[in-house]
C-alpha cells in the first residue's frame, strides 16, 4: 500500500520508511489511522519504538491527497549522485527523487547576530568561515546549468546573510546570473537599525524579504527567540515599507508559545498590506538547536493550523479555502491566495493545480506570489500609485495588489521523517561539495546533535 493513504482503522498501515530520532538509521516506518489522528511509527532495535501524530483532524488525510490532483511527478532529467546506500543518504540529486527543484536555499554564512532557542541551522557559530564571494558565484554558475528549463528560485539564508557585508554583491551575483526570483531569509535586525540598508538590498536585486516574525508581542520573542524583538520587528516592517520593499512573514509555531496568535498575527499582516503580501506558518521541527530534554516532543500538524486560522479569525477564512502546497508532497504543507476586499473580508481566489508542468508552475508561482504589481508598493493602508494604466492594466494591477496568500510548510525532523514525503520534495539546499540535498534531509539532526548532510566540507 502506499505512504498517500493511511490505513482508518489501524490495522492494514500505509508502509513507507523513516529514520530512528536518536542514531538516525533507516527504518521501516507505517502510517497508521486511529480515529482523526495518522500516526507515524516505526521500531529501532537500539532505541526502541516511536509513535507520532503527523496528522491530526478535518480535512481528513485521504481527502487531502486526493485533492493534490493524482499522483503524477516529474523526476529530474539530470541527477548529480548515484544509488548507494538509499534515501536520505544518497542526496545531490539521486536517481530515485521523484520531483524536480523548485527553490534552492543558499547558506552564505553560520553567523548569526541572534541566539535563538529554536534555529534549524544552529547557527551563531563565529568561527565558521563564510564562503567567498567566488565561491559563491560559482555555486550560481552550477545552479544555471542543473536549472533544466527554467532557473531555479533562490533563497539567500544563513546563519543570518546581513551578517556579510558584501551581501548587496552576493545578491547582484544571483540577478547577473539571471535568476528571476531572490528572496532574503533574514531576522530583519539590520534592516531595523541600520537606516537606507533595505535601500540598499531592493537595489542589488532582493524580490521579497521572508522576515522571522513570531508574534505581535514580547512574550512570545522571549520564550523563542531569548529577547524582546516586537519594536525590532516593526522597525524593520517600516524599513521596508519604506524601500517598497516586498515582505512575507515567516512565523515559527511552537505548540504552548505563538499558537494562540495565529489569527492574530494574520488580523495584523493584513494591517499592513500592500507591502505585506502574506503569511508563511512553519509549525517547529525539532532538528538543529532547540531545548535540551525534550523527549517524542510536541507537533503542530496542518489540520490544527488550518482550524485555529479558522476559529482566531472568527471565520475570516475557512479551513475549505486551503489545499495542498505546489513544492512538495501534498501532506507538507498548505497555500491559500486570497482578494482582500475593501471591506476587509478575504475572498479566496482558485488555483489550478495540473500535474503535467507541476514543477514548473510550482517555481513561476514561488517567484510572483510575492513581490508588488510592476515592482511598485504603496503605503500600508492599502493604497499605491499606478499611474499610466487604464481599463483592463489598471484592473490587473489592482486585482494583483489585492491578493494576500497564507501558506504553511510543516518541515520533517527525526522524530516525523517519512522518506515517502521526502523522495518529492522540491525545496532544495545546496552544499559546499555541490549537492542538491532536500531542506529536510539537510537539517535532519538526531537527539545527540549528530547531522547526515549538514556541515559536509567536500571540495569544489
Amino acid at each position: 500500500m502506499s505512504a498517500a493513504a493511511a490505513d482508518t482503522g489501524g490495522r492494514h498501515p500505509a508502509a513507507t520508511f523513516s529514520c530512528c530520532p536518536v542514531c538516525l538509521k533507516k527504518l521501516p516506518a507505517r502510517l497508521v489511522q486511529r480515529e482523526e489522528t495518522v500516526f507515524l511509527e516505526k521500531s529501532c532495535p537500539d532505541h526502541g519504538a516511536f509513535s507520532v501524530p503527523v496528522w491530526r483532524g478535518e480535512p481528513s488525510w485521504e481527502a487531502w491527497i486526493a485533492a493534490a490532483g493524482g499522483t503524477k511527478t516529474s523526476p529530474p532529467e539530470v541527477t548529480q549522485t548515484g544509488r548507494d546506500r538509499g534515501c536520505p543518504f544518497d542526496c545531490g540529486v539521486c536517481p530515485d527523487h521523484r520531483e524536480r527543484v523548485c527553490c534552492v536555499l543558499l547558506e552564505v554564512t553560520r553567523r548569526c547576530n541572534q541566539s535563538c532557542r529554536y534555529c534549524f541551522a544552529e547557527a551563531g557559530d563565529d568561527s565558521s568561515a563564510d564562503p567567498p564571494l567566488a565561491e559563491i558565484l560559482k555555486r550560481y554558475e552550477f545552479l544555471k546549468k542543473a536549472g533544466e528549463e527554467r532557473p531555479f528560485n533562490i533563497h539567500i539564508s544563513g546563519g543570518e546573510p546581513t551578517m556579510r557585508e558584501d551581501l548587496p554583491r552576493i545578491i547582484e551575483g544571483a540577478v547577473q546570473a539571471g535568476f528571476p526570483y531572490i528572496q532574503l531569509n533574514t531576522n530583519g535586525l539590520r534592516l531595523a537599525e541600520e537606516a537606507g540598508y533595505t535601500e540598499t538590498l531592493k537595489e542589488a536585486g532582493v524580490s521579497a524579504v521572508f522576515l522571522q516574525f513570531d508574534g505581535t508581542g514580547d512574550a512570545v520573542y522571549r520564550k523563542i527567540r531569548g529577547r524582546d524583538l516586537t519594536a525590532v520587528k516593526t522597525a524593520a516592517l517600516e524599513a521596508c515599507r519604506r524601500a517598497h520593499l516586498p515582505v512575507v512573514l515567516a512565523v515559527t509555531l511552537v505548540p504552548g508559545i505563538n499558537t494562540r496568535e495565529i489569527g492574530a498575527i494574520l488580523r495584523y499582516a493584513l494591517s499592513l498590506r500592500p507591502i505585506v503580501r502574506g503569511i508563511h506558518f512553519q509549525p517547529v521541527s525539532y532538528f538543529g538547536r532547540y531545548p535540551a530534554g525534550v523527549e517524542n516532543p510536541p507537533h503542530v500538524t496542518i489540520p490544527e493550523v488550518l482550524k485555529a486560522l479558522e476559529e482566531q479569525t472568527g471565520g475570516l477564512v475557512h479551513s475549505s479555502d486551503f489545499g495542498p502546497g505546489a513544492t512538495a508532497h501534498p501532506a507538507c504543507g498548505f497555500h491559500g491566495s486570497f482578494n482582500v476586499r475593501e471591506n476587509g473580508t478575504l475572498k479566496p481566489t482558485i488555483r489550478r493545480r495540473g500535474d503535467r508542468e507541476g514543477y514548473l508552475s510550482g517555481r513561476d508561482y514561488v517567484a510572483t506570489r510575492w513581490v508588488l504589481p510592476g515592482g511598485k508598493a504603496g503605503c500600508c493602508c492599502g493604497s499605491s500609485e499606478v499611474s499610466g494604466l487604464t481599463g483592463w492594466d489598471e484592473f490587473l494591477s489592482r486585482f494583483r495588489e489585492s491578493l494576500f496568500t497564507i501558506t504553511g510548510m510543516a518541515f520533517q525532523d527525526a522524530w516525523t521523517v517519512d522518506l515517502e514525503r521526502l523522495s518529492r520534495c522540491k525545496v532544495f539546499v545546496l552544499s559546499e561539495g555541490r549537492k542538491l540535498i532536500p531542506f529536510c534531509a539537510w537539517n535532519l539532526t538526531s537527539t545527540e546533535g549528530r547531522s547526515i548532510h549538514r556541515g559536509e566540507k567536500d571540495s569544489w
